[in-house]
């Protein structure tokens, strides 16, 4: 057995990353059970490069040591032996969130909360954490949750490692201004923190890719895939993983969301006996309903095919809202972002539809059927309206789950030349989207934000915007 500095005697390697490894030890002078990180420079260092990495890791990780929170972990001793920093730290018992995801919104915003409190407390101290993971995330046996790692964060950028093309940190967490050399300081943590969140509860990284060089693109160039299991969290995850570092929330506003979710406070009760839907909105789509839902040979489609062949919708600045380039998927659904709002749309579905389908239709004829066949079947869950919804998106709900209900579509006037109206109800939260169809083209606006009765008037007044655009540039 490995003994460091003639005390701590290695029993077994805990975990690896690039910048080493993390090994349960026994401390034989005093006799407990501790972690030992053992910090590996690339092997092409010269050796007056190594000593001077050797000399800032120790540093650093004494600096860490002097924060005392109880969600950082613990340094009991920095040393160096064999030419490279030894950080021996409390041993935590339980498991990582990485072996724990993916976990309930609710689960996922304690363990967001704890270690934001974390980060704040570093900050606050000078100290930035720069590598915050589900595997750095440690959840102990009586529930406490343990940020560690903060041994190298103070190496980030340095000349001696960028030469050699050594990237600390891991790659699909790493904030986007990291890795085009802007300044960084909390807001990157943030970024981080919200790369964290989003597996938690996806149970894979929103950046994640066959390697790292593509991880690394995706993080500066593409959105993250609209997550399906974060329920009140999805907002929040958006605002995180935004690639400016001044679109972000602050850490306060970050505090607050989290700690509502964890607690429970993002849902009301319905009283019993009212009505599900407002009597102002029944009205807005009581007289479009009749005209809608007659046979396609009565209502003649209007509209004439004037969307060109090519044409597309993202990138886009629609009003106020700024929607990102397309994100490429390997399903039939394309979506790009806007915050809170999304535009969605299909390209190859075949299924019942018996024909490949896209943004633009070859005619409006064949754009109304495909909008009246969107009206009462969701292609995702494969069911019609109305059905059941957990928070893992898998139909019918089962005991101890929160449960929610996709309502059956409705139609709405005053948007393109014809619409309808899908929500998604889960208490307080759901999102709104209203597919419309303008001429040959047939699109969705998703809106996930606010409160239920202001989630429809804004998803309305996106569709406007992005309608209004739309017609703008065929």
């Amino acid at each position: 057995m490995t003994v460091i500095a003639g005390r701590y005697r290695l029993v077994r390697e805990l975990g690896r990353g690039g910048m080493g490894r993390v090994w349960e030890a026994a401390d034989e002078v005093l006799r407990r059970r501790v972690a030992v990180k053992e910090v590996v420079f690339p092997a092409d260092l010269d050796a007056g490069e190594r000593a001077r990495l050797c000399r800032r890791a120790v540093r650093e990780a004494r600096a860490a040591g002097m924060l005392d929170h109880a969600s950082i972990i613990a340094v009991h001793d920095v040393l160096v032996e064999d030419d490279r920093p030894w950080i021996v730290m409390e041993l935590v018992d339980g498991r990582s969130l990485r072996e724990a995801m993916p976990v309930e919104p609710r689960e996922a915003a304690r363990i967001g909360a704890s270690v934001l409190d974390a980060l704040r407390a570093a900050h606050r101290a000078g100290v930035l954490h720069r590598d915050v993971t589900p595997g750095n995330v440690l959840l102990a046996a009586d529930g406490r949750v343990v940020l560690s790692d903060f041994g190298i964060a103070d190496l980030d950028g340095d000349p001696a490692l960028t030469r050699t093309g050594t990237v600390l940190g891991s790659p699909g967490y790493i904030a986007p201004e990291r890795l085009d050399g802007r300044d960084v300081d909390g807001r990157s943590d943030l970024f981080s923190l919200g790369a964290t969140l989003y597996a938690a509860v996806e149970g894979r990284a929103a950046f994640g890719r066959s390697s790292d060089a593509a991880a690394f693109a995706a993080t500066l160039t593409e959105p993250p895939p609209r997550p399906r299991r974060a329920g009140p969290l999805r907002p929040l995850l958006a605002g995180l993983l935004r690639k400016d570092p001044a679109d972000r929330p602050d850490a306060e506003r970050v505090a607050a969301t989290l700690g509502k979710i964890a607690g429970g406070r993002t849902r009301r009760r319905v009283p019993k006996g009212a009505p599900v839907l407002e009597v102002s909105w029944l009205a807005a789509v009581a007289v479009p309903a009749i005209v809608f839902l007659l046979p396609a040979y009565v209502t003649e489609p209007r509209g004439a095919a004037l969307y060109p062949s090519g044409f597309r919708a993202c990138p886009m600045q629609a009003g106020s809202l700024r929607f990102q380039e397309m994100k490429p998927g390997d399903g039939d659904v394309r979506e790009c972002y806007g915050g809170n709002v999304v535009l969605r749309w299909y390209e190859g579905y075949v299924g019942a539809y018996e024909r490949p389908v896209a943004l633009r239709h070859p005619s409006v004829r064949e754009a109304h059927r495909w909008l009246r066949f969107l009206s009462v079947h969701n292609i995702e869950q494969d069911e019609k309206y109305p059905f059941d919804i957990t928070e893992n998106g898998v139909g019918g709900t089962s005991a101890g789950s929160d449960g929610g209900r996709a309502l059956r579509p409705r139609p709405l006037d005053g948007v393109g030349d014809e619409a309808f109206v899908r929500e998604v109800r889960n208490g307080e939260e759901g999102e709104v989207e209203i597919i419309l169809r303008d001429s040959n083209l047939v699109i969705g606006v998703v809106h996930d934000g606010g409160e239920p009765s202001d989630r429809r008037a804004a998803a309305r007044d996106a569709a406007r915007a992005v309608l209004a655009e739309l017609r703008g540039r065929r």
